[in-house]
């Protein structure tokens, strides 16, 4: 896995298995097109931002995680998420 200026990248060796065939076909076919992670924090900090209407708003940015997995997803949480088949 890897980061760069867009996200997270991450491979997925699919088994030789019902589940593997079953996984692969559905992304062949874009049934399967998002992905999803699960993390821990490790770091964070708050900041307050002042909008041009002259409200402020409470940002949390995430400095340091633990990412604990990654892979396919029927529905993910961050609609943006790509997935392909390796060569596509």
């Amino acid at each position: 896995r890897s980061t760069d200026g867009r996200g997270l990248n991450f491979r997925v060796v699919l088994p030789s298995t019902n589940v593997g065939d079953m996984v692969r076909e559905h992304v062949a076919r874009g049934d399967l097109t998002g992905a999803s992670f699960a993390f821990r924090v490790k770091r964070q900090r708050y900041r307050t931002s002042r909008q041009s209407d002259g409200t402020s708003i409470l940002i949390r940015e995430l400095v340091e995680l633990e990412l604990l997995e990654a892979g396919p997803v029927v529905s993910p949480a961050y609609v943006s998420t790509k997935i392909a088949l390796e060569g596509d």
